[in-house]
């Protein structure tokens, strides 16, 4: 079972329509409207994925997935965004980002990205228990 899934943007609309498609095919989801938001859902939860929008007050999305990786270097992030540069997105990819995604977003777009995000954090998860496992066996 995927654990919960954080999508931040400040603007209403997107949150509730991404929380929505995701929410239909049984994810948890958790929505914040900033990014200090989002710091203070991930203090106490953490998350599978984070969805957040680029252009933000305050904290942007990449400011918000640099914070992010210095908790969870291997934190999966979809950045999205109404701009279609493609500067923009290569120094998102560059940052280590899971996948850039325009907005209006296609919900399947949305929901492709997130199952192979998820499923990566699925296979870390696993990889992680059998280190263990092996660390146990070993002593």
């Amino acid at each position: 079972m995927a654990g919960p899934i954080l999508v931040v943007d400040d603007d209403q609309f997107f949150r509730r329509v991404a929380a929505d498609m995701l929410s239909k095919r049984g994810y948890r989801v958790v929505i914040a409207d900033s990014a200090s938001q989002a710091l203070q859902e991930a203090e106490r939860t953490p998350f599978d994925l984070v969805i957040t929008d680029v252009v933000m007050p305050v904290m942007d999305g990449m400011a918000l997935t640099a914070k992010l990786r210095e908790r969870d270097p291997e934190q999966e992030v979809i950045l999205v965004s109404s701009r279609t540069d493609v500067k923009g997105s290569a120094m998102a990819l560059a940052a280590g980002v899971s996948s850039v995604l325009t907005k209006p977003v296609e919900e399947t777009d949305l929901l492709l990205v997130t199952e192979r995000c998820l499923e990566r954090a699925q296979l870390r998860r696993e990889r992680a228990q059998l280190q263990n496992e092996n660390l146990e066996f070993t002593r």
